[in-house]
């Protein structure tokens, strides 16, 4: 014999014991409730699941932006490199551009001793000629 309704006259739920099987006896509106409760239990592990994809996905989409950093602060680190050695050959260039100027400045002025001691010297022989 297969019982498919059991009726109680007393609270619900109930234990019942039918063939030595013990049951668990609900109305029909507690069962409507734990489906319920099932029904939001399944909807919070969906989005339990779903926001730990997110934050899987924002933790991923942090490393590949602190990589990114990285890379561009190594590229920093490169152009701060190449300007320092920049500016060594600007320092450079500017000492070798003094020395020149100083060098011409003393070619100039030599140059003028030079023209000038050549006039005295004509001056002096063309009056020592006459």
């Amino acid at each position: 014999m297969i019982v498919q309704l059991v009726l109680c006259q007393e609270s619900y739920p109930k234990l019942t014991l039918i063939n030595n099987d013990t049951l668990v006896i609900f109305k029909p509106i507690q069962v409507k409730k734990i489906h319920k409760a099932f029904i939001e239990l399944d909807k919070e592990i969906y989005l339990n699941k779903s926001l730990n994809d997110e934050i899987e996905l924002h933790k991923e989409r942090a490393n590949l932006s602190n990589s990114e950093i990285k890379v561009l602060k190594d590229k920093i680190g490169l152009m701060n490199n190449i300007s320092d050695g920049k500016t060594e050959q600007v320092e450079t260039l500017e000492e070798e551009l003094k020395l020149r100027d100083k060098k011409i400045k003393r070619t100039k002025r030599t140059r003028t001793i030079y023209t000038l001691g050549s006039f005295i010297l004509g001056f002096i022989i063309s009056n020592n000629i006459n």
